[in-house]
């Protein structure tokens, strides 16, 4: 998977695409690397998206409503099957949780609305809100580790006895 753009209500999107195995850029509504893990994390919850039921042939209207009002609009870039085809993608669009606990979601590449459990984007938002908490995490202090070790037994600068 070389790219993930995930837009909140319509907000600004976060883009991450893969850079190497181990880590992904990130940049839009946060920049920086993020390591694979946890974008495999986010990737995994969106995998586990089921429908339990579907709405066969949605009416235009109801189309239109899900695309207004989607509190999630993810795109996921799939590498290409080979050199001379190009890179697939898939769309889904991801209403409110309802009263009976249930999204809306639509693959814009087909016509059906599938409802599945809410609890799913829940999922999906807590992956989102940890890439973002990684992102933005301040830097390791190097100086944190030096200072190890200082009054330990054996220290010349501790105590004459």
């Amino acid at each position: 998977m070389p790219g993930v753009h995930a837009a909140r209500g319509g907000g600004e999107p976060l883009i991450l695409n893969r850079e190497s195995e181990g880590t992904w850029s990130a940049t839009g509504l946060a920049s920086g690397t993020v390591g694979n893990a946890s974008v495999e994390s986010l990737l995994a919850h969106i995998a586990d998206l089921r429908g339990g039921d579907f709405v066969d042939h949605p009416t235009e209207e109801e189309l239109a409503s899900l695309a207004g009002s989607a509190v999630l609009d993810l795109s996921l870039e799939e590498e290409p099957a080979s050199e001379e085809s190009p890179p697939r993608s898939q769309r889904l669009l991801i209403g409110p949780v309802d009263s009976g606990g249930r999204i809306r979601v639509h693959d814009t590449e087909w016509e059906p609305i599938a409802l599945a459990e809410g609890k799913g984007l829940a999922k999906i938002e807590v992956a989102l809100d940890s890439i973002i908490a990684e992102i933005n995490a301040p830097p390791p202090d190097p100086g944190a580790v030096a200072d190890e070790g200082v009054g330990e037994v054996g220290d010349p600068s501790g105590p004459d006895d």
